[in-house]
C-alpha cells in the first residue's frame, strides 16, 4: 500500500515496453529484469515520499483517508526509511548492473531528490 503497487506496476510495464522497443538484438533477459526491478524500486520510493508529504491532505479526502500513513498503520519514520532504502537500492541497481551510460541512474537520482525536496501536489480545489 505504501508504494502504490498498481501505479508502480504501470511504471514497470512502461519501462519494460521501453526496454523492449529500444533494445537491440540479442535481447538480454537479465538486463531487462534488472531495469524493471530498479525502476520499480525508484517508483516505490517516489510514491512513499509522496504519501508521506500528503498525509494532511489525504486525511481530508474520502478516496485517500484509508491510506496506511493516514490511518497510522505505518509510522512516518518507517515510510521515509522504506523510501530511502528502496530508492537507494533502485539507483544502485540501475547504476551498477544496468547502465552503460550514466544518464539512466542520474535520472533516477534526480527523480528521487526532487521527490524528497518537494511534493508534486495535484490541484486541491475543483470548479465542480
Amino acid at each position: 500500500m505504501l508504494s502504490k503497487s498498481r501505479l508502480t506496476l504501470l511504471v514497470c510495464a512502461t519501462a519494460a515496453a521501453g526496454y523492449g522497443l529500444a533494445s537491440s538484438p540479442p535481447f538480454d533477459p537479465v538486463t531487462f529484469a534488472l531495469t524493471v526491478a530498479g525502476t520499480g524500486l525508484l517508483s516505490s520510493a517516489a510514491n512513499s515520499i509522496n504519501q508521506y508529504l500528503e498525509v494532511p491532505f489525504d486525511s481530508q479526502m474520502n478516496r485517500t483517508k484509508n491510506r496506511v500513513l493516514v490511518r497510522g498503520l505505518v509510522s512516518p519514520l518507517h515510510a521515509v526509511s522504506f523510501a530511502a532504502v528502496s530508492g537507494a537500492a533502485g539507483i544502485y541497481l540501475l547504476a551498477t548492473q544496468v547502465a552503460a551510460d550514466c544518464w539512466i541512474y542520474l535520472f533516477g537520482i534526480f527523480v528521487k531528490r526532487s521527490m524528497l525536496s518537494r511534493s508534486i501536489p495535484l490541484p486541491r480545489r475543483s470548479e465542480l
